[in-house]
């Protein structure tokens, strides 16, 4: 089993992408929601999820400086959890701009199951 937070400042946006992932109940949990990046950095510090789903334009802290402060942080797989960002910009420079900040992988809103699968599919494996 693992644990995810979800970083958004759209509470309908939250609720939704926990409703997308009921039916992987079986594999991930949410363990927490924080709605801007700076409440999300500290919410990952203390709850030490397993996944980070974050938005990236967030009022406080966008989801490109949560990255970065995450990647920095003391949490001990810091450099290592998978960090999704789920955006609304979905061009090719967005989706390397995600990656150049520490992003493992970069889903388009809105967000289909299917989308959310390929890139879990895609993290365990790295993980095995």
């Amino acid at each position: 089993m693992y644990t995810y937070v979800i970083i958004d400042d759209e509470p309908l946006i939250r609720r939704g992408t926990k409703k997308k992932l009921e039916p992987l109940s079986h594999l991930l949990t949410c363990c927490g929601e924080a709605s801007d990046g700076r409440e999300g950095l500290e919410l990952v510090r203390q709850l030490k999820p397993d996944i980070v789903i974050l938005d990236m334009q967030m009022p406080v802290m966008n989801g490109y400086e949560a990255t970065k402060a995450i990647r920095r942080s003391s949490h001990e797989l810091a450099k290592t959890i998978p960090i999704i960002a789920m955006t609304a910009n979905a061009f090719s420079e967005d989706i390397q701009h995600s990656l150049a900040a520490g992003m493992n992988a970069h889903i388009a809103k809105p967000i289909s199951i299917d989308a959310i699968m390929e890139v879990l599919d895609q993290i365990f494996d790295r993980r095995k």
